[in-house]
């Protein structure tokens, strides 16, 4: 779908109930199961993310948003 609209995939992130469950206790889950595959997983789409922005900042808009 990402390629479909023209857009970058950053990774899949494995359904995990434990997320759920983090949020309703107040809990960060990345915390909570740091060696979860679901944690990995966020990981790489974070470090995607950052690499973008890291490689993008100069082309970015940086007027002040009213």
């Amino acid at each position: 779908m990402a390629n479909d609209m023209g857009l970058r995939f950053l990774g899949a992130i494995p359904l995990d109930p434990r997320v759920a469950r983090a949020c309703d206790e107040g809990k960060f889950y990345l915390d909570e199961f740091p060696d979860s595959e679901a944690t990995k997983a966020f990981n790489v789409v974070f470090k995607g993310i950052l690499d973008y922005v890291d490689n993008n900042t100069e082309s970015m808009d940086t007027k002040p948003v009213n």
